[in-house]
């Protein structure tokens, strides 16, 4: 969903085409082919969707421009990994995201370099490093900490990132935790399957206890 709640984005269930819609009753939907094995898409604050389509251990980066064009997005730092999850910033300047590397799951963030005619690069990729924390999905949670589903010793469970220092606090487990969504004041939000395949979302409340709030899957918040 995009930062202003007007439009939406998903991908198709193959992974291979992204959706663009308004919000609105009467909105005109638009589907454009964009690759083989698309990761989540996300909204920065001009309304572009970034996508990332993953073939064979490369990342291609792309983004849908407001007035539906589809524009390559320079990344060569990144061509050569597998991206499992990107999200741009609220500010719009700087990306983090989630590639795989020696069969581990890294979090690492970018920054988003303008170019001519409006259009941008990503370079200066750095490692935040983890431990023995597998990085699974990542969202920002305010401008200066990230919001980190991490796997250690087979336990996935979320946790805050503090980018300053790079210090990993749990926010305690949630039993089949799949994904996580995050937003600037907003509380955290994770989705996950329990044992009987059953998908629920849930959301961490003032005393940082995990409430079920609904029977949903891939929670999120716009951008």
């Amino acid at each position: 969903v995009s930062l202003t709640g007007t439009r939406g984005a998903a991908v198709s269930v193959d992974g291979t085409s992204v959706t663009t819609s308004g919000l609105s009753e009467d909105a005109v939907a638009s589907t454009i082919d964009v690759g083989t094995d698309l990761a989540p898409p996300s909204f920065d604050r001009s309304g572009r969707v970034w996508l990332v389509d993953r073939t064979e251990g490369t990342s291609r980066v792309r983004v849908i421009t407001p007035d539906e064009q589809l524009v390559d997005v320079p990344a060569p730092e990144l061509e050569q990994a597998s991206v499992r999850r990107m999200v741009v910033a609220p500010d719009g300047v700087r990306v983090a995201l989630v590639y795989e590397a020696d069969g581990a799951g890294r979090l690492a963030q970018a920054l988003v370099i303008p170019r001519d005619e409006g259009s941008v690069e990503l370079s200066q990729v750095r490692d935040i490093p983890l431990g023995e924390v597998d990085g699974v999905d990542v969202a920002w949670t305010s401008a200066t900490a990230l919001a980190l589903l991490g796997e250690s010793s087979g336990d996935v469970e979320p946790y805050l990132v503090e980018l300053a220092n790079g210090v990993l606090s749990s926010r305690g487990q949630v039993e089949g935790a799949v994904s996580i969504a995050a937003s600037p004041g907003e509380p955290l939000v994770v989705g996950s399957r329990t044992d009987n395949d059953t998908a629920v979302v849930l959301r961490q409340d003032a005393l940082q206890e995990w409430v079920p709030v609904a029977d949903a899957q891939a929670p999120t918040y716009p951008g």
